[in-house]
């Protein structure tokens, strides 16, 4: 039946309706003996799982146990660890899906945390040797740097600041 063009009055009169209300109550027919679609998705989802937490935990693992950089390492755990996170979060959701609509926001979530690790990450390797110890101690020590340097003042380093309160300040203990 083409519906394209035609207007609601006449679908209407024709007796069409929204295809989808069909498919509600309809026997799932299985995709090959007894396995279903839904359970064939959730056992490669389960490989691929298991696969994404295998790689992504040995790694930090290993960056835990060689543990020598402890300011660009702690920023790697973090960003190696999220791929896990969001798989698991995902594979949770395939497996239940009135549990997909809580479990995808956490795995969202962590991606913020992945980028401001990330940003840490680059702000370390850029830093001087001397700061390179605290993402915090270099955002203080940023305006004798600059002030060195005679080309900034204060005011063109706020965007610096906004970034220090609104990212970091959770991180000045470690």
């Amino acid at each position: 039946m083409h519906l394209q063009g035609t207007s609601r009055k006449e679908m209407s009169s024709s007796g069409a309706v929204c295809p989808s209300s069909s498919f509600f109550g309809a026997p799932v027919i299985p995709v090959t003996g007894t396995i279903l679609f839904h359970t064939l998705v959730t056992y490669i989802g389960l490989g691929s799982t298991i696969i994404s937490l295998l790689c992504c935990l040995s790694l930090a693992l290993w960056h835990i146990c060689i543990y020598r950089i402890r300011a660009e390492q702690r920023q790697i755990i973090r960003i190696v660890v999220t791929p896990a996170i969001i798989c698991a979060c995902n594979f949770g959701g395939l497996w239940s899906y009135r549990a997909s609509g809580y479990l995808k926001p956490i795995g969202e979530y962590s991606e913020a945390f992945a980028m401001v690790a990330l940003y840490a990450l680059l702000l370390t390797y850029v830093a001087p040797e001397n700061q390179r110890g605290s993402i915090i101690q270099l955002y203080e020590a940023l305006p004798a740097v600059c002030a060195d340097c005679g080309s900034h003042n204060k005011a063109s380093l706020s965007s610096y600041y906004v970034c220090l309160l609104t990212s970091f300040r959770a991180d000045s203990n470690h």
